[in-house]
């Protein structure tokens, strides 16, 4: 499951504070963190010098990172290049996930990553291939890479656990390794995940409402297999029933299940890529070209047009469908919300308006606040984060730094507060 990260704008440095800082932690910390029982403190604080990692770990883990920065440039555009220190934190979390307890990954599997990054389409949005994600699952978040931990077991990473899965919330530094559970299947033990909706009167379920209740007509309340029905009780009202099967007649008021479309009143599976088709509609990709379904392209360049497909993450499709490249204002510009995004602030800056947004609002180009300033524009420098203790006064808001490996709290995303300090976890330093 890849997750967007373009490598563009203000700051490498911002994108990497919680992205890549997941395990250097350094000597001295014994103390256990307030958010960590003593099991996740073994686990990810290891003793100094007792883990080697091994040269053919660090040189894929290398070039791993090279081929990221590769594949971003190649499909987000121009970026602002990491520092040595950004690699080396990236090369870092790389091998310590890898040579982590539990883990089985190879320098080969490694090596295919980076592969398939040189391999793969860009994917629109600054989306990277299945095999890159960040923090303690940077390496092969999609649960198809196993571990060695059984049911129960502390875990941070995904790649630890023999079911493919440690359940831990953002906000956590571990979980446990859980057996995933799909829709329909019971969720009764304290080792059950339901990896798509939650588990309700003992089985997983979707979320939305059931079969047979009431809802709001065309809503969206409904499970995803159902749909609302309007019924005779009222204008706006109506029931959860199941979507069209393939067959099923069909028309503006009974909906078809996903991965059908309603063609000539009947529910008809949509086309995969190479089938033929007579117009978008039949195509699971939406695109129909030249009578073959085919897949829409990404990454488009300054000057292609854009009418059936996306351009590079840092271009725009303008009203004649081309990627054109927006127009960026310096510091102190005047500068309107209505003319983003094809006219804007250069990175790092936003467009301070002191009126109603509109048409007629002019601004400013301004930095953004910087910690200790007020965030009246609810968003911060790099490094902080908005703080707001009057929602209708932002006048009172304040930007917060984010603290770094060895700063004081509040720590930046993926990092743990110990005895006041921020730390990561899984190397030495």
């Amino acid at each position: 499951m890849g997750r967007p990260l373009p490598l563009q704008g203000g700051s490498w440095a911002r994108s990497v504070a919680g992205v890549f800082a997941l395990l250097l932690l350094g000597c001295g910390a014994a103390e256990t963190p307030p958010n960590l029982d003593a099991a996740c403190h073994d686990l990810v604080v290891p003793a100094c010098g007792s883990v080697e990692i091994p040269a053919d770990v660090v040189s894929a883990c290398h070039d791993l990172f090279l081929r990221r920065v590769a594949f971003a440039e190649r499909c987000t555009g121009p970026s602002v290049l990491p520092s040595a220190a950004d690699e080396q934190a990236y090369v870092d979390t790389c091998a310590g996930i890898a040579t982590a307890p539990g883990v089985t990954l190879t320098p080969l599997d490694i090596k295919a990553c980076a592969d398939q990054m040189d391999a793969s389409p860009c994917l629109g949005g600054g989306v990277f291939p299945s095999c890159v994600g960040y923090g303690g699952d940077l390496l092969y978040p999609g649960h198809d890479k196993k571990g060695t931990f059984t049911l129960g077991d502390v875990c941070f990473a995904n790649v630890q656990c023999q079911s493919g899965h440690c359940d831990h919330s953002v906000l956590e530094t571990c979980g446990v390794c859980k057996r995933a559970r799909a829709d329909g299947e019971s969720c009764t033990e304290a080792t059950d995940l339901c990896v798509e909706g939650s588990c309700r009167e003992g089985t997983c379920q979707p979320p939305g409402k059931k079969l047979g209740e009431e809802c709001i007509s065309h809503g969206i309340e409904c499970q995803l297999t159902l749909y609302c029905k309007h019924t005779d009780s009222g204008p706006s009202w109506g029931t959860c029933v199941p979507r069209g099967q393939a067959g099923a007649s069909c028309d503006a008021n009974n909906y078809c299940a996903d991965g059908l479309s309603c063609r000539g009143g009947v529910c008809e599976t949509l086309a995969a890529n190479g089938a033929g088709c007579s117009d978008d509609a039949m195509c699971a990709s939406t695109w129909c070209k030249g009578g073959t379904c085919a897949t829409r392209p990404t990454g488009l360049t300054e000057g292609e047009s854009c009418s059936v497909g996306f351009c590079r993450a840092d271009l725009l499709c303008d009203e004649s469908a081309v990627c054109t490249a927006p127009t960026y204002l310096p510091d102190g510009a005047a500068c309107t919300s209505a003319s983003f995004p094809k006219v804007q602030c250069e990175p790092g800056l936003y467009c301070h308006e002191e009126c109603s947004p509109g048409s007629d609002c002019q601004g400013a180009c301004r930095p953004y606040p910087q910690p200790g300033e007020p965030c009246t524009s609810l968003s911060c420098a790099a490094g902080a984060y908005c703080t707001v203790s009057d929602p209708t006064d932002l006048t009172k808001s304040l930007c917060v730094k984010w603290g770094s490996p060895g700063e004081a709290c509040p720590c930046a995303h993926g990092l743990a507060c110990v005895s006041g300090v921020c730390v990561a976890y899984g190397v030495c330093q």
